[in-house]
């Protein structure tokens, strides 16, 4: 099933003229440094604390992460934090590269080019060198990325939520509208798509993606990840480090290198990473609950649902500043949401923001109740006025001997007008086996 991108003007040119491939080399690492997260200071969350302006320094060769604090605050970090003691820490970043190549296992790669034959696809990226992939590992090829984070992330979840009973291939189109069949090929012109008994060709201009339906996809969420600058999200299965470039082993068994420096100063190994989100025992997330009940109480007559691991709106989980996040529970008010506390429940720990679709607008206040029996609540916890223009509020609430808990989502100063909320990795810290 061959598919080949025609690379771009500019990277023939590179391709021939090291002039003119030092000059993009250059432009890229000031692009990536200037978009990326990983240029200001993240959050670090442990089991027993979250800490805030913490940049990663190294990984060591044990993969181990050193970090360190650049708040003047006297808070005290570990020396080195390996995969067990780790919750998470950063953010992941937006693609800005023109295609996305999303692998079976739930690992999405930004690609600048794409060029394939009949067994395998290779991929040329801003952060890892050239990798090959068989088609095996495959479940979507996006060949056009959408300029609006909107629609880039309606297009993102529509392939990755391809999994049809016929198991039949998909293409998306220009214009949006899609076409079920089989895949026979796509080359630098046209694309051949079996429809019936009869198989027809497509200008491959107008095919905006390709969705493989006989490929289920893995769930990302249930092993560790890694984040890196070009908006690149790794299901990590190994991570190892080798003088100035960092090796990561997907499920797949794909090997994944980032790029070495070619000048003092160019990012290396740990400056390409802005994401780490691990698996522990003590740490049960959110989203693996069932909510026991949800209500919402419309302002003026538009009823609105949450949604798990998406915004409101059904797209990804993103706050102002273009930081984004792969759990969580989009909200809008007046709503309640109550789940059941697993048994050991020590902590509930959550970020909460409102929803990059409110811009500097919106204004929410955020409370928490717990429970003993699911009747009698206990509010223990209410937020200041938030605002779209505000930043990441974090909340850790002890929850020991509760058995329920709610969240809700009040209006504040303007009605409910883009009051969009996001609680940003809901997750609940249980006493170890």
């Amino acid at each position: 099933m061959p598919i080949y991108q025609q690379p771009a003007r500019k990277s023939e040119r590179a391709a021939t003229n090291p002039c003119w491939q030092l000059r993009l080399y250059i432009a890229t690492v000031f692009v990536l440094l200037l978009i990326s997260p990983s240029a200001l200071s993240q959050r670090l969350h442990l089991p027993g604390k979250t800490v805030s302006n913490v940049t990663l320094k190294a990984v060591t060769p044990d993969s181990e992460f050193a970090f360190e604090s650049t708040a003047d605050n006297g808070e005290q970090l570990p020396g080195t934090v390996s995969w067990s003691d780790l919750v998470s820490w950063g953010s992941m970043a937006v693609v800005r590269t023109p295609h996305l190549v999303v692998l079976t296992d739930g690992s999405c790669i930004a690609a600048t080019q794409v060029q394939t034959n009949k067994e395998s696809l290779r991929i040329e990226s801003e952060v890892f060198e050239s990798v090959e992939l068989p088609w095996a590992n495959v479940k979507a090829v996006i060949l056009q990325l959408p300029r609006r984070l909107e629609d880039r992330d309606k297009l993102v979840f529509d392939v990755c939520d391809h999994e049809p009973e016929d198991k039949s291939d998909l293409l998306i189109m220009s214009d949006g509208s899609k076409v079920s069949g089989s895949i026979l090929f796509v080359d630098g012109d046209t694309v051949q798509i079996q429809l019936g008994t009869l198989p027809v060709l497509i200008e491959r201009k107008r095919v905006r993606a390709v969705a493989f339906g006989g490929k289920g996809l893995n769930n990302l969420l249930q092993s560790r990840i890694i984040g890196t600058l070009d908006g690149s999200v790794i299901r990590c299965k190994r991570l190892e480090v080798d003088a100035d470039t960092i090796q990561i082993e997907t499920t797949e068994e794909t090997r994944l290198t980032t790029l070495s420096p070619l000048l003092s100063g160019d990012p290396s190994d740990v400056d390409y990473l802005c994401f780490i989100q691990s698996v522990r025992e003590n740490i049960v997330w959110l989203d693996t609950i069932a909510p026991s009940h949800f209500r919402h109480i419309p302002l003026l007559g538009l009823n609105w649902r949450f949604n798990i691991n998406r915004s409101v709106e059904g797209l990804r989980l993103r706050i102002r500043n273009g930081d984004s996040y792969l759990r969580g529970i989009g909200m809008h008010p007046t709503s309640v949401i109550q789940f059941e506390l697993p048994t050991g429940s020590v902590d509930f720990v959550t970020e909460v923001a409102m929803d990059h679709s409110a811009g500097r607008r919106g204004s929410v206040s955020v409370h928490i109740l717990l429970s003993d029996n699911g009747e009698d609540w206990d509010e223990v916890y209410t937020s200041k006025v938030i605002h779209g223009s505000d930043g990441v509020l974090p909340i850790r609430i002890p929850v020991s001997g509760r058995k329920h808990i709610s969240l809700v989502v009040n209006h504040a100063n303007d009605g409910d007008v883009l009051d969009h909320v996001n609680w940003l990795r809901p997750y609940i810290v249980v006493k170890p086996n």
